[in-house]
């Protein structure tokens, strides 16, 4: 194993460890603490393979250093073979083959690529919420700062004004994109956790209950060697050709990784399997409260101080801020804490009376003349000084 594997940790950790709050603690557990586990794991377990003998093998006597050197590297690159000590060795060599042990060579690689499926969500997520027009991370975590909420306020009533206004039907400009986009993630984030599950134990060649059977088996004490169960001892085949003469031989190898492994597997099993409960609850939850309009409306009457005017909040989310600026809220009170987000739904309120939305149980159509509030939330998004450099 090469030391590309140190270079793809160093820029998961500048992509993952960064302080953006544009999502909530359950996305975190996934593209940050799950991603960084399997990190280490599979530096744990490269770090075996480079400086120590992941593999050492019972040679003839005859064999010289540079015969079990060449043997032993031979062994760990082919594969060997379990068979337990109350079976004799199969003398039909197709028969060894489907005892063969392929997963050892690779588990580094293979954890460092399910950190990246766990990260990819992320990426998604990041890679095209901004075409909404919302510098959302820097929104979210400003607001979760309490720093410049009235800046934080103009732009999300601005933003969402003139999308809710705009005539083009790029996807980009509807209310509810931003929604869609992050349900999708999560249903990727609640996908990719159960995936993950099912792909460890079928990339160790084993049924989904074998992590339940390994940790028994762990707890009770019972012997490697009894249950096949990440075996230490194995064998290996291989020939040599000398003055025209091929000589088999097998070789009894101790595959002392598997030590390392085993404890990984079930370790990284439990979690994963903890990972992808609280990622499917959490994809529901966040469905239900944004796709079930009498949740959303819940939403607002539990922040606001006008929660008795329910008028007033159905005709601010429905013409106004949409499914986008109740997600933005949502995720201000996820960062943060419920009186940060009152906060800003009450400068979103006031926003929104000021230009022409109805108040005390007016109309409710918006199109009130709304004065200078009303010109200032025209104002072309172009003109407006930036919230954040």
């Amino acid at each position: 194993m090469d030391f590309a594997l140190f270079e793809t940790v160093r820029s998961f950790y500048h992509l993952s460890a960064d302080s953006k709050l544009d999502d909530d603690y359950v996305d975190r557990l996934n593209r940050y603490w799950t991603a960084l586990i399997l990190v280490l794991s599979a530096i744990v377990l490269s770090t075996k393979q480079i400086v120590g003998e992941p593999m050492k093998c019972w040679t003839p006597q005859e064999f010289k250093d540079p015969w079990i050197q060449y043997a032993e590297d031979y062994c760990w690159v082919k594969n060997t073979y379990f068979v337990p000590k109350n079976q004799e060795l199969a003398a039909d060599p197709k028969i060894r083959r489907t005892q063969e042990i392929i997963y050892y060579q690779w588990i580094p690689y293979m954890l460092a690529v399910q950190a990246f499926l766990y990260y990819l969500p992320a990426m998604v997520w990041r890679l095209f919420n901004w075409k909404s027009g919302l510098d959302l991370s820097t929104l979210v975590t400003r607001a979760a700062k309490n720093n410049g909420m009235d800046g934080i306020s103009y732009q999300l009533s601005t933003n969402f004004h003139i999308r809710s206004q705009s005539e083009r039907r790029e996807v980009f400009y509807n209310n509810s994109y931003l929604t869609c986009l992050y349900l999708f993630t999560k249903l990727m984030y609640s996908i990719n956790a159960i995936g993950q599950f099912f792909l460890l134990s079928s990339f160790f060649g084993r049924s989904v209950d074998s992590l339940f059977l390994v940790a028994r088996d762990l707890a009770l004490g019972v012997e490697w060697h009894q249950t096949g169960h990440f075996p230490r001892v194995t064998f290996c085949d291989f020939s040599i050709r000398r003055l025209g003469n091929t000589n088999s031989y097998s070789l009894q190898c101790v595959l002392a990784i598997n030590i390392f492994t085993e404890k990984v597997f079930v370790f990284l099993g439990f979690w994963m399997l903890l990972v992808a409960c609280l990622t499917v609850l959490n994809t529901a939850g966040w469905l239900i409260d944004l796709l079930l309009p009498w949740r959303r409306l819940n939403f607002l009457k539990n922040l606001s101080p006008a929660s008795g005017n329910s008028g007033l909040l159905r005709d601010l989310l429905e013409k106004r801020l949409g499914t986008d600026g109740l997600l933005v809220l949502q995720l201000v009170a996820a960062n943060s804490d419920d009186r940060v987000a009152k906060q800003l739904l009450s400068r979103l309120l006031a926003d929104f009376a000021e230009d022409g939305g109805p108040a005390d149980g007016g109309s409710g159509d918006g199109s009130g003349s709304g004065g200078e509030g009303a010109a200032m939330i025209m104002r072309p998004v172009a003109e407006e000084k930036p919230l954040l450099v």
